[in-house]
């Protein structure tokens, strides 16, 4: 999403370590944000660059490395999984569930802003 204060990439996962709304130079998982873009979040770590398109998952067996996954891959792991929802309000395709999640995430930020 795009606000005045600047880019912000959204995360979820049911995990609450992973449900984050992030930006430029945050981190998470781990991992540092080095890009947000339209549709896609780059993340940096041990000079490793990571692209995950809006959507897309990593996942993780038993704290191992995070790996990206297919979207036909089975929803059975997503207890430690993290998903990039949103990164951009331009050319973005969400579903109704999406939005709100997207939803509530601004309203938590915007909550945690006013603190």
């Amino acid at each position: 999403m795009l606000y005045e204060k600047g880019k912000f990439a959204f995360f979820d996962s049911s995990n609450s370590d992973y449900r984050k709304v992030v930006g430029p130079s945050d981190k998470i998982a781990g991992y540092t944000i080095t890009e947000i873009g339209p549709n896609l979040v780059k993340l940096e770590t041990n000079g490793q660059v990571l692209e995950i398109s809006v959507g897309q998952q990593m996942k993780r067996q038993d704290e191992g490395e995070w790996k990206l996954s297919s979207s036909r891959e089975s929803l059975e792991t997503q207890s430690n999984s993290t998903s990039s929802t949103e990164s951009s309000g331009k050319g973005s395709s969400s579903s109704g569930s999406d939005d709100d999640i997207v939803k509530r995430l601004m309203q938590k930020r915007e909550a945690e802003e006013k603190k």
